[in-house]
């Protein structure tokens, strides 16, 4: 963990007294490594668990995340921050990050919200990401159908798309079993793949809406 300005303005926040575990097994990312910048104050009182929870998660990473720490008591930020502690979490290499604020209420839900952290950061700030939104909305926009933004069923097939990405180097079909040229999202099986989700759920919503997931 990395203290700014400097580790001594950290004596109100860091409390060797606060012990919190995080298993590993219970934390659910999808692959590459992560940054978490976190911002506090002097007079948060419950950035010293917020603390505690992200020291405890870095570890329990080992060195797939990477956490900063930022004392808004002590220096300026190129963030708007309303309330600390806030976060703001992204891929290693990718663009803009998911902004949040404020600790679950019960410490022992943590590895499952910040879970959800991480699969909301890989989705909007993977490096592919906006290619990969580019080449859906333009078929959509090609065969009459409309992208339906931001839904479960969306997400889910860009993080199995960005998944297969990141291991087999291009993103292939989640539904295909085999990866070949033929199963990339850069051939016509990404025409065949959103037509067949679009169909089942065009009739749901009356119209012609693509709900790019599954």
């Amino acid at each position: 963990m990395i203290l700014l300005p400097e580790a001594s303005v950290y004596d109100k926040l860091i409390d060797p007294s606060i012990q919190v575990q995080v298993e590993p097994s219970a934390l659910k990312l999808p692959p590459r490594n992560y940054e978490l910048n976190i911002y506090v104050d002097d007079n948060c009182t419950v950035c010293p668990i917020a603390l505690a929870l992200a020291g405890a998660t870095e570890k329990a990473l080992d060195s797939r995340l990477r956490v900063i720490v930022y004392n808004l008591s002590h220096m300026q930020v190129d963030i708007k921050v309303n309330a600390t502690p806030a976060f703001c979490m992204r891929v290693v290499g990718g663009k803009g990050c998911v902004y949040w604020e404020g600790i679950p209420l019960d410490p022992s839900g943590w590895e499952r919200f910040i879970s959800e952290k991480f699969l909301k950061a890989y989705i909007q700030t993977h490096p592919y990401t906006p290619e990969l939104i580019e080449r859906i909305q333009n078929f959509a926009k090609a065969n009459g159908y409309v992208v339906a933004l931001d839904t479960q069923m969306r997400n889910k097939l860009l993080r199995e798309l960005l998944e297969n990405y990141d291991k087999y180097g291009k993103p292939y079909c989640p539904c295909r079993p085999e990866h070949t040229e033929a199963t990339s999202v850069h051939a016509s099986t990404l025409r065949l793949t959103l037509l067949r989700w679009a169909t089942a759920y065009a009739v749901s919503f009356g119209a012609r809406t693509l709900l790019a997931g599954g």
